[in-house]
């Protein structure tokens, strides 16, 4: 295993502030070392980490579909990412992730405080590899890396510079 590059240092150190300020309630120094080991061990050309997706349960079809498209393509393959709402009234947001065959499932839910920002600024999913799916553990899992983050952090931070200023209200005398 190799070392990781002096870029991928830099947007671990940008991103862990970010999730810090985000609200992230997990270990995000633990995390930015681990994605730094799979950035390192798999020569990832940007700042990824790798995660494993939630509610796949209800998504087998699809999830054995990407599974053959894996083993087919011998690489990571993007999937789709979009954000909706679930439950009542105006719901809870979810960062729903998706095939050509649809939903596969979810971003995990401690991770919305910093990836639901990043989701509209380019922030990427790929799918690294579906488990399960035997005789000893039939439910099928997908691990995968949120990647692109350095530059979805890049993004969103220039949309928020842009963003106008709310003047400050006057507190009546």
């Amino acid at each position: 295993m190799t070392s990781p590059s002096v870029h991928h240092v830099r947007a671990a150190l940008r991103w862990l502030r970010f999730a810090r300020l985000a609200g992230a309630r997990f270990d995000v120094e633990a995390k930015a070392a681990d994605a730094l080991a799979f950035c390192a061990e798999h020569d990832a050309a940007g700042f990824a980490l790798p995660s494993a997706l939630d509610g796949t349960s209800r998504h087998q079809p699809a999830l054995a579909v990407l599974a053959d498209v894996l083993t087919e393509a011998g690489r990571p393959v993007r999937l789709g990412l979009s954000v909706c709402r679930v439950g009542e009234g105006a719901g809870s947001p979810r960062l729903v992730v998706s095939s050509p065959d649809g939903p596969l499932g979810h971003v995990r839910r401690k991770h919305l405080p910093w990836a639901l920002p990043l989701a509209r600024h380019g922030l990427a999913v790929y799918a690294l590899r579906v488990t399960g799916g035997t005789a000893t553990k039939p439910t099928r899992g997908c691990n995968v890396a949120l990647a692109h983050v350095a530059e979805a952090l890049a993004s969103h931070e220039r949309a928020e510079r842009q963003r106008p200023a709310i003047p400050s209200a006057r507190l009546a005398a």
